[in-house]
Order: C-alpha cells, then sequence, then structure tokens
C-alpha cells in the first residue's frame, strides 16, 4: 500500500469508525434479552424511549460528520444522515425480532427517527451558532457564516 493510499484509508477510519463503534454498541445493546431499568413501568418506558431517540441522535451526528467532507450541502448531508440512521433502525428492530425477549415495533422505530432528525437539527444549529462572524458588503455588523460556505467577497 502506497503513502497516498494508507493516509485516504486512514482519513476514512477517522471519520467513520466512530459511527462503526456507536452502531456496534447499539447492535450488543439489542443483543440483550432484557436490560436493566427502574421498576415503575413508567419510568422504564420513559427511560428506554428517551435512550432510543438519544441514541439514535448521536448515530446521525456521528453519520454526518463521517460524510461531511463529500457532502457539503447541508440539506444532502443532513438528508444522508438521516437515512442512514433510519435505515440502521430498521436492521436494529429485524435484528430484535429474532432476540429472545425482544420484538420490533414500529414505535421505536419512529422514536430513533425523531431522535435521529433531532440530533442534526441541534447539531446544524451549533454550527450554525460557532460559525465566525464576517461583516458584509451590505451592512457594518458581522454576520455569521457556515465554515462550508464562500466567505462574502469585500466591496
Amino acid at each position: 500500500m502506497n503513502n497516498q493510499n494508507w493516509r485516504n484509508w486512514r482519513a476514512r477510519l477517522i471519520a467513520w469508525g466512530p459511527a462503526l463503534l456507536w452502531m456496534g454498541g447499539i447492535f450488543y445493546l439489542s443483543s440483550r434479552s432484557t436490560l436493566p431499568g427502574p421498576s415503575n413501568p413508567f419510568w422504564d418506558t420513559l427511560l428506554k424511549k428517551g435512550g432510543h431517540a438519544t441514541v439514535y441522535a448521536l448515530l446521525a451526528v456521528l453519520y454526518r460528520r463521517a460524510l461531511r467532507p463529500a457532502l457539503q450541502p447541508n440539506t444532502r448531508l443532513h438528508g444522508t444522515a438521516w437515512l442512514l440512521a433510519a435505515l440502521y433502525a430498521i436492521t436494529d428492530e429485524a435484528h430484535q425480532h429474532f432476540v429472545p425477549g425482544r420484538h420490533a415495533t414500529l414505535t421505536d422505530w419512529l422514536i430513533d427517527g425523531a431522535g435521529a432528525a433531532l440530533g442534526l437539527f441541534l447539531a446544524a444549529r451549533r454550527t450554525r451558532e460557532s460559525a465566525p462572524a464576517v461583516p458584509t458588503a451590505q451592512s457594518e455588523s458581522p454576520q455569521k457564516v457556515h465554515p462550508a460556505s464562500p466567505v462574502p467577497p469585500a466591496v
């Protein structure tokens, strides 16, 4: 393997490694017949459903991180990251169908998809808020520019 191929492979591993590890963690947890939780049914349900949303919010953000170098427009970036998270959620629910004591539910998949969307929304909002302020030609007040956006020309 030449040096350039090694750098490309290493960059891909750094980009996709966290998402792949997170997916492995989801697979492991889905393989458990039972998961510990509170004895109160209300809190148990709230914790598990909130866990679904949180886990898939982070997975979608990790996909966004991995895809960002290849997909610059945010709509494609976020749409692709959400789609990957939703597709993985489908495979997770299908996997649970074969685990004793577990079952696949449409509700869990919908919660996973909503969590992924929320995670991407928050990540996009955070990115916009942390973008550097650049003055524009129309006004003296600085405006935030997304890091992937071109800087407005100075007049």
